[in-house]
């Protein structure tokens, strides 16, 4: 089953499809919800951030998300 995340503003819609809810590596663990997968990656601490800073949001949207167009077996 393929999971979503949802964004809706008065002016348009994004609907992106994912394969993992969250990223976790090295002891830590990011949640990537909605907010995310436009560009806002959350933090709960420094400590969190600059993880996410280390591996690069783009490292961690790509890993939860799901490729466009998607890929054929």
């Amino acid at each position: 089953m393929q999971s979503y995340n949802w964004v809706l503003t008065t002016d348009w819609m994004y609907v992106s499809p994912r394969t993992q809810e969250d990223y976790e590596n090295e002891g830590q663990r990011v949640a990537v919800n909605s907010t995310g997968m436009v560009g806002l990656l959350l933090a709960k601490s420094h400590e969190q951030a600059d993880f996410i800073e280390q591996v690069g949001p783009s490292n961690i949207l790509a890993y939860v998300g799901s490729p466009w167009p998607p890929r054929q077996n």
